[in-house]
């Protein structure tokens, strides 16, 4: 009898330890701003950084990226690194390309490949303004993949695609699709 109130008293003592230093123990992905985005997931220098006006993404490490502002239209693109594979989530994107002809996001290159996800809920608009330029930028020798429950809108530039290549240019592969998608 002893033996088990000792048992149960240590087990309480433990689950009241736990409770009480839990956020000690627990991981959580911290959201930075950088650039017009909230970026959660990597470090930035390492996985991902700014460089210019381009959201650049360096490794296969999951990302979400959404809008500081929502309501705002985002002039800060992304872009993927040549020859890597990128795993990012759409979470709330309106991304315009207005001082250069980049498309909002870009991944070009033999070997470079992203997935993306459309976060459930959100609406994620690729607008690009500029001649040639598509919204989706996937050139020749990279793979796409779409997935997800959210709303991707992906408007070209004149002669531009909405998800593929510019104007006289082979496009890379594109993956199924999936999701809510208006180009």
């Amino acid at each position: 009898m002893k033996t088990r109130k000792k048992v149960i008293a240590l087990a309480i003592s433990v689950f009241l330890l736990l409770c009480a230093f839990g956020e000690m123990f627990s991981v959580s992905a911290e959201e930075i701003a950088l650039g017009n985005f909230h970026i959660t997931g990597g470090q930035q220098g390492t996985d991902y950084d700014l460089e210019g006006t381009s959201l650049v993404i360096k490794t296969d490490t999951p990302l979400i990226i959404k809008n500081i502002n929502p309501d705002a239209v985002n002039t800060t693109n992304i872009r993927i690194q040549n020859g890597i594979t990128a795993n990012i989530t759409l979470a709330g994107v309106n991304i315009q390309n207005t001082t250069s002809n980049d498309s909002p996001i870009n991944m070009m290159g033999q070997g470079t490949t992203c997935h993306i996800t459309l976060a459930d809920g959100t609406v994620n608009t690729l607008n690009a303004t500029k001649l040639y330029a598509a919204a989706l930028h996937c050139g020749e020798g990279s793979t796409l993949t779409i997935d997800g429950s959210g709303t991707l809108n992906a408007y070209g530039g004149h002669g531009g695609a909405g998800i593929g290549s510019g104007f006289s240019e082979t496009a890379g592969q594109l993956m199924p699709m999936h999701g809510d998608m208006i180009q």
